[in-house]
């Protein structure tokens, strides 16, 4: 009996050396620990768990087990078993884990089975994966919902060029008719007093009556193009230089500037603080300016009137190309007389002022009216009178030597032409000594962009003038008549920009499109010409319908257009009248 025990506890425990010790691939199989699934098909769902529940003598079999879980069976196509087995089963056994099945492809059963349905039953789902249809129709209804504005921006911007324009001039423009420049000047006698006005300017030939007050006390003030000179001789208790007494002189019958071959300048009187004020103007400059030599003269006459106080009186010439300035007249009354009775000259005289140039120049002539607060009582006014507005050569030349100047003006093109009809003064030497011959001196940067016809006299530039490459161009033209006579003409020409372009602008789909001005290069560029120029003229705006002036279809707009738009005349801003929709 004992050696039956011995050899069975040898049996044992060679039984629980190979539950414990039976591995495959280094994973145990019989110890009770194996629990694993196992992937058997081609997706990750396809698995089999398997547990080896454990074959060690040892192992405790309970009275009750209750199984939990998931199986996972996998079964082949076709599966044959033989062989008999025979077990005891208990008469309760309950399993604890989780089950989860996997079904055979195909497997066939035989016997009798039967389960229970319980009464209700809640599903869970742990993973869902979405089927789509091959196409798919969807029904229902969309509202966009429009922005309030939109402002358009700029895609493109082409201005119309032109194959050439032709140079024209125009009153109170860039461009001014020929006149002859050989030491003498325009009007200076002031015999024609056709007076014209334009704003705040009063033109009569060869002058141009600003009013408005003007500024010599070193502040931003502008005449004639150029920086006004500062006043350096102020009377004794003067305090500052004022806006006074411009109504009285912008209300002044325009016919009334000149008289008798006199140019006034009267201001008319009124009271404002504070007290020993200077107040200027209106002030005169001369429209065309003077070519002068070092030696040459100017003189005039003039005239300091009396009125509500003092007068203050300023004239000076001005170098048009350098802004350069040569003092002519600077005179302030001690008293409310007049100058000539100042001078002791009577209540009829006049004095005579002449100045001798240091350095030559093109020059213009500007006189300033005005008036001081001598007693400081607030109350001020009075003026200026002006004649015989001269110029001395101190080298004259020969008679038959003669000088002009014009200003004519083009649309930036392809090609400018200048006809010769417009150098006026040329024209006049012509008919003085005809049969002469045309040229255009080697002098100067823009000659050679220019040529001319030398019987006609008719002038084209040689390649295209663009506003944005030069603005201004200036060359001389010389007639030289059979019988002597040699004229030369200045002739200056001013671009302006081109007044006709095509723009594509983008906007935003809204209840209200605006368009600026700013996003149509070609329309800015002629607005801020137009207002940086002097004498430039207030725009106004408006929309037309399309008109194809280029012959080019790409670009046709459609008819009725303009009409779903309106434009702001003043300020050139274009809205649209109700909302713009791409659809």
């Amino acid at each position: 009996r004992n050696n039956l025990q011995k050899e069975a506890t040898t049996l044992v425990a060679e039984l629980n050396k190979i539950a414990t010790n039976t591995k495959f691939n280094d994973v145990n199989l019989l110890d009770g620990t194996y629990d694993r699934d196992m992937r058997v098909g081609n997706t990750n769902a396809e698995v089999v768990r398997v547990t080896i529940d454990g074959m060690g003598i040892n192992k405790h079999i309970e009275e009750e087990s209750y199984a939990y879980g998931s199986s996972t069976q996998i079964l082949s196509p076709s599966e044959t078993a033989i062989g008999t087995s025979a077990f005891d089963l208990k008469s309760t056994s309950l399993a604890e884990g989780v089950m989860n099945p996997v079904y055979l492809a195909s497997t066939t059963a035989s016997g009798v089975s039967s389960f229970d349905t319980p009464a209700s039953s809640s599903a869970s789902m742990s993973s869902s994966t979405a089927a789509y249809l091959s196409s798919a129709i969807a029904t229902g209804s969309s509202v966009s919902n429009l922005p309030n504005q939109s402002n358009a921006t700029s895609v493109s911007d082409t201005p119309l060029v032109n194959a050439f324009t032709n140079a024209e001039i125009r009153n109170a423009s860039l461009s001014s008719t020929s006149t002859f420049t050989s030491k003498g000047f325009n009007n200076g006698d002031f015999t024609d007093g056709t007076a014209t006005r334009d704003g705040n300017i009063v033109s009569i030939p060869g002058w141009d009556i600003h009013l408005e007050n003007a500024f010599l006390d070193g502040r931003s003030f502008q005449i004639g193009g150029h920086q006004a000179p500062t006043d350096n001789a102020y009377p004794p208790n003067f305090t500052n230089e004022i806006n006074h007494l411009e109504n009285n002189f912008r209300n002044t019958n325009i016919n009334s500037f000149v008289q008798n071959g006199e140019l006034v300048l009267n201001q008319g009187g009124g009271s404002k603080s504070p007290g020993y004020h200077i107040a200027r103007g209106p002030y005169v400059v001369s429209q065309a300016a003077v070519a002068l030599e070092v030696g040459d003269s100017v003189s005039f006459e003039w005239f300091g009137l009396s009125g509500g106080d003092a007068y203050d009186v300023y004239g000076y010439l001005l170098d048009e190309d350098t802004g350069a300035t040569v003092n002519l007249l600077n005179a302030t009354s001690p008293t409310s007389q007049t100058s000539t009775q100042q001078e002791g000259l009577g209540n009829a005289g006049w004095i005579t002022s002449s100045t001798t140039l240091n350095t030559a120049g093109n020059y213009k002539f500007v006189f300033i009216g005005g008036t001081f607060d001598r007693t400081g009582g607030l109350y001020s006014g009075n003026g200026l009178k002006l004649r015989n507005v001269d110029v001395q050569a101190a080298n004259p030349p020969p008679q038959n030597e003669l000088t002009a100047k014009v200003t004519v003006q083009a649309v930036e093109s392809s090609q400018v032409r200048i006809g010769s009809n417009l150098l006026t003064s040329a024209q006049t030497s012509v008919l003085n000594d005809p049969g002469g011959t045309f040229s255009i001196l080697a002098n100067g940067a823009d000659h050679s962009k220019f040529t001319i016809d030398p019987n006609t006299g008719n002038i084209t530039s040689n390649v295209s003038l663009q506003y944005n490459v030069q603005e201004s161009y200036e060359f001389t033209v010389r007639y030289a008549g059979p019988g002597g006579v040699q004229h030369d003409e200045v002739v200056t020409l001013k671009l302006t920009p081109y007044d006709e372009a095509s723009s594509v602008v983008t906007a935003q789909e809204a209840n209200r499109v605006l368009i600026n001005p700013t996003e149509l290069p070609s329309f800015k560029k002629f607005i801020d010409f137009e207002a940086n120029r002097a004498g430039g003229q207030v725009l106004t705006y408006q929309i037309e319908a399309y008109t194809d002036n280029d012959a080019n279809p790409a670009n046709n707009g459609t008819p009725g257009d303009h009409l779903l738009f309106s434009i702001d005349d003043a300020t050139g801003i274009i809205s649209s009248n109700g909302g713009l929709d791409f659809t």
